[in-house]
């Protein structure tokens, strides 16, 4: 959903100088029929992107057992181009045969993408030659039985308006969520979520993410 809004914003802004550049432009003008299509076609994009964000918000929640390194996967692949784009140095670490979870797979991606979005805002606001930094474990706490998903950005503070969807959606999940700064001024979230309510808990396939540093 935090992708789509990006997008559609673009996209409706293109929508709009291209109705104003037809009215502009005479019928036996040679631009006037490649306006009329880039017309139509911002117009059918931005169609396209109402109607799958109206899926999103309005589809019916469904739980299933998932792996949470395959959404953090999942969540890095759509933002890692953004990412490498904007000199961001990024650090994922994923523990190994984590147990699953029975929760909303879409909904927890969308927890993180929202988390990872927002520390590029932060990090990208930051001075010119200023680190800007970011870095996402997963790991098991054995003694409350939960799976522990962090997210760490050296960029500056986090705003109020960033708080009230990520604490909806993580309230949805079942989960909890904590934030912190540590002594170098960084900030960091940690999502927690309940692994499987049984005595033969499922354990996810190693995933293909594990352990690489990206820069």
């Amino acid at each position: 959903a935090g992708i789509l809004h990006r997008i559609s914003q673009p996209i409706t802004a293109i929508y709009g100088f291209a109705r104003f550049m037809k009215k502009e432009i005479k019928p036996e003008d040679p631009f006037y029929t490649p306006v009329s299509l880039m017309e139509e076609q911002a117009q059918n994009l931005k169609r396209m992107l109402d109607n799958l964000s109206d899926l999103i918000q309005n589809r019916k929640s469904s739980k299933e057992n998932v792996s949470v390194n395959e959404i953090i996967e999942k969540s890095m692949r759509l933002v890692t181009d953004e990412l490498r784009i904007r000199r961001i140095e990024f650090n994922v670490q994923l523990k190994e045969n984590l147990p699953l979870v029975y929760t909303d797979g879409l909904k927890l991606q969308h927890l993180f993408i929202n988390l990872i979005v927002n520390a590029m805002g932060r990090l990208s606001a930051l001075p010119p030659g200023q680190k800007k930094s970011f870095e996402i474990t997963s790991s098991l706490n054995e003694t409350t039985q939960e799976l522990e998903i962090s997210f760490k950005d050296s960029g500056l503070p986090i705003t109020d308006q960033e708080r009230g969807p990520v604490l909806e959606l993580i309230h949805e999940l079942d989960g909890t969520l904590s934030l912190a700064k540590n002594r170098q001024g960084d900030t960091q979230f940690v999502v927690r979520l309940p692994c499987k309510n049984n005595q033969d808990i499922a354990f996810a396939k190693e995933n293909r993410y594990n352990e690489k540093s990206h820069g």
